[in-house]
């Protein structure tokens, strides 16, 4: 769990910053859901975030990998140990605490990052960065 946490640092940008959304970005009203092919792309399309499943598993789980690669070459995991089993799971920045959360879909909660420890502003965002980078702002 602790070599999860650490990679996630390296992965994804969470900043408290009123932004518009946009494919880089989830926001607290503009969650990305599984079976709609939403996912989170960064600006230089160098990476992809989203609900996936290995070849030759029905399992989802939450990751990122690289965009450009023909075969897909994942980096991070976040539901590993709670992998869903349909595709219509959720993944959204909570509003009140601004943690990322993965919902299954029943909206029972599988898995979040539980990293927020202080005062948030008013509008959490989550964004995909092409230096895989996670700072809170």
């Amino acid at each position: 769990m602790e070599n999860l946490r650490k990679l996630s640092v390296y992965v994804l940008l969470l900043c408290f910053t009123s932004m518009s959304s946009t494919p880089d970005m989830i926001t607290p009203s503009q969650p990305r859901r599984d079976g709609h092919n939403e996912t989170l792309i960064s600006e230089g399309r160098i990476f992809e975030a989203g609900f996936f499943n290995p070849v030759n598993s029905k399992r989802r789980y939450v990751g990122i990998w690289y965009k450009n690669i023909p075969e897909r070459t994942v980096v991070w995991v976040a539901n590993r140990g709670k992998p869903h089993h349909d595709a219509w799971g959720v993944l959204q920045i909570d509003s009140d605490k601004g943690i990322l959360r993965i919902l299954d879909s029943k909206g029972i909660e599988t898995w979040s990052s539980n990293n927020a420890s202080k005062q948030l502003a008013d509008n959490p965002v989550l964004q995909l960065l092409d230096s895989v980078n996670l700072v809170d702002k």
